[in-house]
């Protein structure tokens, strides 16, 4: 209650995440012997009631700078306090919490395919808007290298690339495909290879098909290269 009226003292910040944090790895060993852990939203909806207030206020980085290891945390609450920080707009540390989110959940070939995919589509987004060209490059390409293997959650994909719709400017196969090759000339334009940048972006260009976001993501992106 503290920390949601905003009156947490903050020297007891660090201790909003101790309970769940003292129990990682306690979760971490249920995950790995193929039992369920614990619902985050239900087993600490206290703790994210507070890290929400926390977040809003600004003060979540330095709440979990405060905790200590953190990032042992349990890959479904650590995805859960990413979304409490992103929609506080606290992009950094969203993006610091998806990440540790999907390392913590490497090894649950589940949680990989939906939530982990989820928190990845999210990053993805997160480092465009940032403009960290590599990092969006990387993730992009490991989103469509699961794509084609069948390794994403139908239901993931679809909330968030939509659903192939020719009317709607809608054509996610060419969203993500674009987004590689489009990344990769931001990348190359950002350290000086013109030439590079030119190249990829023509390829590019031949990935758009229909998609409206891949084609204004296009515009934006020869804006930049002019006449190269």
């Amino acid at each position: 209650a503290l920390a949601e009226s905003g009156r947490l003292p903050v020297e007891r910040e660090g201790d909003v995440l101790s309970a769940p944090l003292a129990r990682a790895a306690e979760t971490l060993a249920r995950r790995f012997r193929g039992e369920d852990p614990p619902n985050p939203g239900f087993a600490w909806r206290g703790e994210l009631r507070q890290s929400a207030a926390l977040a809003e206020r600004g003060r979540l980085d330095d709440a979990l700078a405060a905790t200590g290891d953190w990032w042992r945390l349990d890959a479904a609450l650590l995805f859960k306090l990413a979304d409490a920080a992103l929609e506080a707009e606290d992009t950094e540390t969203a993006r610091a919490l998806y990440r540790a989110a999907l390392v913590a959940g490497e090894g649950d070939p589940r949680a990989r395919a939906g939530r982990g995919a989820t928190a990845r589509f999210r990053l993805l987004g997160l480092c465009w808007h940032a403009e960290r060209w590599p990092a969006a490059q990387r993730l992009a390409a490991g989103i469509l290298a699961d794509w084609r293997a069948r390794r994403l959650s139908p239901a993931a994909w679809e909330e968030a690339f939509g659903v192939f719709d020719r009317r709607g400017g809608v054509d996610p196969r060419a969203r993500i495909e674009s987004a590689v090759l489009q990344a990769e000339a931001w990348a190359a334009l950002g350290r000086g290879d013109g030439a590079d940048a030119r190249d990829r972006a023509d390829a590019a260009a031949a990935a758009v098909g229909i998609s409206s976001g891949a084609r204004a993501e296009q515009r934006r992106l020869e804006a930049a290269l002019g006449d190269r």
